[in-house]
């Protein structure tokens, strides 16, 4: 991901991501037995977006402090995103007894994801003219 950024720019290179996450669930709904691959175009999208979202980051701060405080809110809601993420997908298991409510809840998450990313690399296009 890192040399498509490079030569195609944020906005391609986010919306690779983003098909990337969008395959991963739609293939465990769709097509389960093929988990491993499935599997790997999640640690593609997962690895290439901390890339692009840090590379916005450091492209966007107009100083070393706002990069930090960005970078520090950032990683303070994925985290926080996380930690409530599996307890949920969990107990939305348990309720349904099956995986496709917790796997389209997942999916809703992550057309939210896309989005945002898609537009943060739209702002970060548009800034760096």
């Amino acid at each position: 991901m890192p040399l498509l950024l490079r030569h195609t720019g944020p906005v391609v290179t986010a919306v690779v991501i983003a098909g990337c996450w969008l395959a991963m669930i739609l293939g465990m709904l769709l097509a389960p037995d093929l988990f491993w691959l499935w599997a790997a175009l999640g640690a593609v999208a997962h690895a290439s977006g901390f890339v692009v979202i840090f590379t916005a980051v450091v492209q966007t701060s107009r100083s070393d402090a706002e990069a930090a405080t960005m970078s520090a809110v950032i990683q303070g809601c994925g985290y926080l995103v996380a930690t409530i993420g599996a307890p949920l997908v969990g107990a939305l298991y348990e309720a349904s007894g099956a995986w496709t409510v917790p796997l389209l809840a997942v999916l809703a998450i992550t057309v939210v994801y896309a989005l945002a990313l898609i537009g943060a690399m739209l702002l970060v296009r548009s800034r760096r003219g």
